[in-house]
């Protein structure tokens, strides 16, 4: 699996992201729109993803934390299999959410 920033602008980026699993290989690369400390919006640029939306909202609590809301829309351009998805799912999602932790907290302060 691989994930890089192909091209950067003001207050976005696009980003090429391969997953590769036994047979399956999955290209898309897709647009970041950075909203600081409140969002980021996910579209679609090209690649294998049918459809590949979504957003990260970040809401500030009263005890000083930040909740961090996630929606995604995707679907490959072609068949496969549920656990596939649900499996790269929970594979990432932990990941991608320590990275976001450590990123906040290291910039916090």
């Amino acid at each position: 699996q691989n994930c890089e920033i192909v091209v950067e602008g003001d207050g976005w980026d696009q980003r090429r992201h391969d997953v590769r699993s036994g047979p399956f290989r999955i290209s898309s690369v897709f647009r970041s729109d950075y909203e600081p400390l409140r969002s980021i919006r996910i579209t679609r640029v090209s690649g294998d993803m049918e459809v590949q939306e979504g957003s990260w909202t970040l809401t500030p609590q009263a005890n000083g934390q930040t909740e961090i809301s996630y929606e995604a829309w995707s679907k490959p351009g072609f068949w496969v299999p549920r656990w596939f998805i649900t499996r790269s799912v929970k594979r990432d999602a932990p990941r991608i959410l320590a990275n976001l932790k450590n990123m906040a907290e290291s910039t916090a302060g």
